[in-house]
C-alpha cells in the first residue's frame, strides 16, 4: 500500500501477484496508473492505514486498508516465499484487454 499511496507504481507493481505482472509489464502498469492517478485527482503522500487483517486460508489473507477517507479491502495470496497482492476486482476485469483500453 505504501508504493501505491507514494506514487511509487513501478514497486507497486512487483508487490502483485505473478498472474497479474504476467498479464502487463511494469512500464505498462506505470503508464496506466500514473494516468489513472492524473484523471482521478490522487493525491500522493496521503497516510494509509491497516485497520484489519485475517487470513483466509492458508495462502490467502484479507485486509483492511483506510486511505484518503475511504476503506478498501485487499486480497493477498502467499507465493514465492511472500505475501503479495491479487489486482481489485475493478483492476482484473482488464486483464486480458490492451493495455491502452484498460479503465481506472
Amino acid at each position: 500500500m505504501a508504493d501505491f499511496t507514494s506514487g511509487d507504481y513501478s514497486g507497486e507493481w512487483t508487490r502483485f501477484s505473478e498472474r497479474f505482472r504476467e498479464a502487463i509489464a511494469q512500464d505498462d502498469y506505470v503508464r496506466y496508473a500514473t494516468a489513472c492517478a492524473k484523471r482521478s485527482g490522487r493525491t500522493t503522500g496521503l497516510p494509509s492505514k491497516l485497520t484489519g487483517a485475517r487470513l483466509a486460508d492458508d495462502k490467502t489473507a484479507i485486509i483492511r486498508v483506510e486511505y484518503a477517507g475511504t476503506k478498501r479491502t485487499q486480497t493477498m495470496v502467499y507465493e514465492d516465499s511472500r505475501w503479495v497482492g491479487e489486482p481489485s476486482a475493478e483492476l482484473a476485469k482488464n486483464l486480458g484487454k490492451p493495455v491502452g483500453q484498460w479503465t481506472c
